[in-house]
C-alpha cells in the first residue's frame, strides 16, 4: 500500500506542491489503487488546505486518511478528503472551526480593506461548511454552528459525527496515555500551540518544542518580510536652490519653499523670487523663512480702460472740431477779402494781377475809402502770414 505522511503546519510544512510531488513519486514507483495518508497537523492556511482537498478528490484512487495524535483546523479539511477515515486511538483529537485572521494585519489595513477582508473570511467559511457538510452528511447550518463553537472533538464524538469510521484501541509503539488539547490563538503577531500533557516522554516534549520554535522562526521571518515591504523608504534630503531677482542665491534645506523651512544662506533679508511660474516675496530671519507672500499683479479692467480711451478720443475730436470751426471762420473771413480784391478794377490792379496799394491810399469817395480800408486789412493779414 502506498503511504504518505503529513506533519506540521498547512501552508509551510504541508503544501499542495509537496502533495503533488509525493503522489507523482508513488505513481512512478508502480501501479496505484489506494493511498494511505497519516496526518498530524496543528492547522494553518485554509485556502492551501482546500486546494489539497480538491486535488486529492480528483485522484482516481481510494484515499485513506488516518489521524495521528491530533488534526486541527486546516489539517481537518485535508483529512476529510479520505474516502475512508480512521484515527490512531481514542486519544486522537480533531478541531473543526471557522477561519480566522491574524490580528497582526489589522493595523496595516484601513476600514475599507478590513471590510473586504471580513467578506473574504465569510466566503471562506461558506466554502469550508460545504466541504464539511458533504463529507459528513450534515446540514450546512448545523456545520456552521459547530464551526463557531471552536471546540476540540474527541475520537468518540468524531466517530458519532461520521468524521471517522473507526479508531484503534491499541497503544502504538508503547506510547503512554496522554492527551493534547490545543487551539489556535493570536499572541504578539504569531500563533502559539497550548499544550497540556499528563504523561509524555521527554523526547516527545522536546520534539514538539523544537517544532514550535521552528514555526515561530518562520513566522518571524514572514513578519520581518512584511515590515520591510511596508517600511517607509529613506529619502535623501536635497537642497532647493533659487535665484532671487537681485541675484542672491537662496539655498533652502529640503525640496519645498514654505514658511518654517530652514535656509542655509542667506541668514536673513527680504527677497523676490519666481518659483513654479509665480512671483513670491520671501522674508528670511535667522536662517528660517518667516513669511512667504505671492505677488499678484492688479488686473486691469479692460472695459474701464476702453471707456477712458474713448473719453479721451471724444475730447480730442471735440478739440479738433473747435479748431476746425475757428479755421473755417478765418477761411470765410479771408474769402470775403479775396472777393473784394477781385472786384477792384483799373488803377487799383496791376497788370500782373497784384494790388496797387499806393493808389488805394488816394481814394476820396466813401465807397472808395471803405474798399481801400478792406484792401489794407487784407494786406495786413497777408503780412502776418
Amino acid at each position: 500500500m502506498a503511504k504518505i505522511t503529513l506533519s506540521g503546519e498547512v501552508g509551510i510544512d504541508i503544501t499542495l506542491y509537496k502533495m503533488v510531488a509525493e503522489v507523482k513519486q508513488l505513481q512512478e514507483q508502480g501501479e496505484l489503487s489506494e493511498i494511505e495518508i497519516d496526518i498530524t497537523s496543528i492547522g494553518g492556511d485554509s485556502v492551501e488546505a482546500r486546494n489539497i482537498y480538491e486535488y486529492l478528490k480528483t485522484l482516481p484512487y481510494t484515499i485513506k486518511t488516518n489521524a495521528v495524535d491530533y488534526v486541527y483546523s486546516a489539517g481537518f479539511t485535508i483529512f476529510l478528503a479520505g474516502n475512508i477515515r480512521t484515527a490512531n486511538g481514542i486519544e486522537t483529537e480533531f478541531l473543526m472551526h471557522s477561519p480566522m485572521i491574524e490580528t497582526a494585519w489589522f493595523g496595516m489595513l484601513n476600514d475599507s480593506e478590513l471590510e473586504q477582508l471580513h467578506e473574504l473570511v465569510l466566503e471562506e467559511k461558506k466554502l469550508l461548511s460545504r466541504i464539511y457538510a458533504d463529507s459528513l452528511s450534515i446540514e450546512s447550518k448545523t456545520i456552521e454552528t459547530l464551526m463557531d463553537k471552536d471546540q476540540i472533538i474527541s475520537a468518540d464524538t468524531a466517530k458519532d459525527l461520521g468524521i471517522i469510521s473507526s479508531y484503534s484501541t491499541e497503544l502504538v509503539n508503547e506510547m503512554p496515555d496522554y492527551r493534547i488539547a490545543a487551539k489556535w490563538y493570536i499572541n504578539n503577531k504569531h500563533k502559539n500551540l497550548i499544550l497540556n500533557s499528563k504523561k509524555m516522554k521527554k523526547e516527545q516534549i522536546e520534539k514538539l518544542q523544537t517544532e514550535m520554535e521552528e514555526q515561530k522562526s518562520v513566522m518571524k521571518q514572514i513578519l520581518e518580510g512584511v515590515k520591510n515591504v511596508f517600511k517607509t523608504p529613506e529619502v535623501e534630503i536635497k537642497n532647493l536652490d533659487i535665484n532671487a531677482e537681485d541675484g542672491t542665491m537662496l539655498v533652502i534645506s529640503g525640496e519645498v519653499m514654505e514658511v518654517g523651512a530652514a535656509v542655509e544662506s542667506p541668514n536673513e533679508g527680504t527677497f523676490t523670487v519666481i518659483q513654479d511660474g509665480k512671483t513670491w516675496t520671501v522674508v528670511i530671519a535667522e536662517n528660517v523663512i518667516t513669511e512667504l507672500t505671492e505677488v499678484v499683479e492688479e488686473e486691469v479692467d479692460e472695459m474701464a480702460a476702453l471707456k477712458t480711451e474713448n473719453d479721451e478720443l471724444k475730447a480730442q475730436i471735440e478739440e479738433l472740431k473747435n479748431s476746425f470751426e475757428v479755421i473755417e471762420a478765418k477761411f470765410n473771413e479771408n474769402a470775403e477779402y479775396v472777393t473784394v480784391l477781385k472786384n477792384i478794377k483799373g488803377q487799383f490792379m496791376k497788370d500782373d494781377g497784384s494790388v496797387n496799394f499806393e493808389n488805394i491810399k488816394n481814394l476820396k469817395t466813401p465807397e472808395q475809402t471803405d474798399m481801400a480800408q478792406s484792401v489794407l486789412e487784407v494786406r495786413e493779414l497777408y503780412k502776418k502770414k
